[in-house]
């Protein structure tokens, strides 16, 4: 069994397999939010099961079991970030099928950090916008941790602490924000460096531009070590 799975074409059908489950799990949520309204009372506090045998009118454009699972996803879990789920799906199955080349352990840190910060963010702010939603924005994990922080730290402490994990966040991602970050604690009113930064700014050669696709693509890449150049030959 352990060879069967080792197989190149094994894992190449596990991805797609994989990948199409989270496409149909994301085009399930993306429909929770314009159809979610009208499906909350028939999913709300019911069995999958139950749900197919009463053939419930669903308008959720993935049936039933798309309803459920965005509702399961969305609602009592971690909001409107759980888009990340299938996300994170269909990245993995891209990367069984060797389309991609990306860390499994860095992708699912980078993502369940993002969803958990997302979370909080959605229940402190879209909760208090759209306060008569059928989403539950943050999730119940957003809800109850948001909670839990307004209770303990106040409302100023939750905007820190939202900041704080945006500030750990963007440096682990990019490790030049240091240098932005760094830029924010000196003195605004010394113009040289203002200056200086314009100059290099100005001369520095146009770079290249890429897309968002591949600018997302390139956080999960795994970082290869830099080889140190072999030494010279003696001569004979």
């Amino acid at each position: 069994f352990i060879e069967f799975i080792k197989k190149e074409r094994t894992k190449f059908l596990i991805g797609v397999c994989l990948a199409f489950f989270g496409a149909y799990i994301l085009l399930g949520e993306i429909s929770f939010f314009v159809t979610g309204a009208a499906d909350q009372s028939k999913v709300v506090n019911k069995y999958f099961l139950d749900l197919i045998s009463q053939k419930q009118q669903i308008s959720n454009w993935t049936g039933v079991t798309g309803a459920f699972i965005a509702e399961k996803l969305i609602n009592q879990w971690f909001g409107i970030f759980s888009l990340l789920i299938p996300v994170y799906l269909i990245l993995m199955g891209l990367k069984l099928m060797r389309v991609m080349n990306i860390s499994a352990i860095r992708t699912f840190l980078l993502l369940a950090f993002a969803m958990i910060w997302g979370s909080i963010t959605s229940s402190f702010f879209l909760s208090r916008i759209f306060p008569d939603s059928h989403i539950i924005w943050g999730g119940a994990h957003g809800q109850y941790i948001e909670q839990t922080l307004e209770a303990a730290l106040g409302i100023p402490g939750i905007l820190m602490v939202i900041i704080l994990l945006l500030v750990i966040f963007i440096v682990i991602v990019k490790k030049a924000s240091m240098e932005f970050f760094r830029g924010l604690f000196k003195n605004p009113l010394k113009k040289t460096q203002e200056d200086e930064y314009i100059y290099e700014e100005e001369t520095e050669p146009e770079k290249e531009k890429k897309s968002w696709f591949a600018w997302f693509i390139n956080l999960f890449k795994k970082k290869e070590k830099e080889i140190p150049d072999e030494a010279e030959d003696e001569d004979m």
